[in-house]
């Protein structure tokens, strides 16, 4: 019986391509969490975010069966790129709203290959824009909420953070996307 856990990336890669399914959701395990924190970056309005999470693991799924080594990347790379990819692809297509955090995002790593400095420029100077102005309308709780939420950590791991429940942080994240939404 193979320990999948033990193997590397490369590894896992190498057998999926050679028809072991196993490998390939050793991979997906691997990396679901980062499918939970790029789409934690986008938000449906009137939507489930459990459909960002499909479109992440689809991301993730394009990069298992795709990714080529001699590009001269790590799978973690690559994978980032196809799971942030697709959120992008289903954004644009299905009318999402994008929360991108300055912290969390590498402009010039996650950049399209053809963006140009001033795009960049442009885009940070937008993003500080929209962040300043959302800030002016948090209360104090909501832009604690929305600090951890960038961070990644999950509604319960906020509410246990902040002591309070799961439907306190549910709601303040309806709210500060309501008051986004009022920006853009």
């Amino acid at each position: 019986m193979i320990d999948y856990s033990s193997l590397s990336d490369q590894d896992l890669i190498s057998a999926g391509r050679q028809g072991d399914r196993l490998a390939e959701e050793e991979l997906i395990r691997r990396y679901g969490q980062k499918v939970r924190i790029c789409a934690r970056h986008f938000f449906l309005l009137g939507g489930d975010d459990e459909d960002l999470l499909q479109e992440g693991m689809i991301g993730l799924l394009k990069a298992v069966r795709s990714f080529n080594p001699a590009c001269g990347t790590s799978f973690n790379t690559y994978a980032e790129k196809c799971i942030r990819s697709r959120l992008i692809d289903a954004a644009q297509f299905k009318g999402f709203a994008e929360f991108v955090s300055s912290e969390d995002l590498d402009y010039t790593d996650t950049a399209d290959e053809d963006s140009n400095p001033e795009t960049l420029l442009i885009n940070r100077e937008r993003y500080e824009e929209v962040v300043s102005q959302l800030r002016m309308k948090l209360s104090r709780y909501e832009s604690s909420v929305l600090d951890l939420f960038l961070l990644g950590f999950s509604y319960p791991e906020i509410a246990n953070k902040l002591g309070k429940t799961d439907r306190s942080i549910y709601n303040a994240i309806q709210r500060i996307r309501e008051k986004l939404v009022e920006l853009l």
